[in-house]
């Protein structure tokens, strides 16, 4: 398999992302692009706090590969978990995270990789840089039908107001020199 096919289904779906220091209940938009292969798209992410320490967390993205040719390849992500924070104060939180992971990729409309499944697991650490701002950190192990290794990413989240967050995020893997930057708007709720 080509390691460019192989970094665009790896990097479908980034780590886990995290909202600000207390408050698990947002909806993420945002733009999502990567290097090696040069692909780009868009990504949406909600994240629900309930009973005590427990969060849900869904996410879907498609990217397209940005390439000379006049054949298409797209790629799509879905990604369904829990979550639990291990600990909590206001200056930041430590969490874990499970998901179940499902991604395809489409070559001139033809499904490559049809719902190449697996799990994901990871880490994180949530910091308050200041009362606007937070800083997370997070690693993750996914292991997919055909593939597996380990994923990182930085996320920067800014208030703009209370309901609306700046999110500004880079990450990427252990599978190639592959890199990915996404950038959106985070709704509190």
């Amino acid at each position: 398999m080509p390691p460019r096919l192989i970094a665009l289904l790896a990097l479908l779906t980034p780590a886990p992302g995290f909202a600000d220091a207390s408050d698990f209940d947002y909806i993420d938009i945002g733009y999502i692009s990567q290097n090696n292969p040069d692909a780009d798209g868009f990504g949406v992410m909600a994240s629900y706090r309930f009973y005590g320490d427990f969060f849900a967390q869904a996410s879907y993205s498609k990217i397209s590969l940005d390439n000379n040719s006049s054949i298409d390849v797209d790629g799509s992500a879905l990604m369904t978990g829990v979550g639990f924070v291990l600990g909590e104060n206001e200056t930041g939180s430590f969490l874990v995270k499970a998901a179940y992971v499902r991604e395809d990729v489409k070559i001139a409309g033809i499904t490559v990789f049809d719902a190449e499944s697996g799990y994901d697991i990871g880490l994180g650490i949530r910091l308050n840089t200041s009362y606007r701002s937070e800083l997370s950190l997070g690693v993750a192990y996914r292991d997919l039908d055909i593939i597996d290794g380990i994923f990182y990413q930085g996320q920067l989240v800014f208030d703009f107001t209370r309901p609306v967050s700046g999110v500004l995020m880079l990450g990427g893997t252990d599978l190639s020199d592959s890199t990915f930057f996404a950038a959106g708007i985070r709704i509190n709720f």
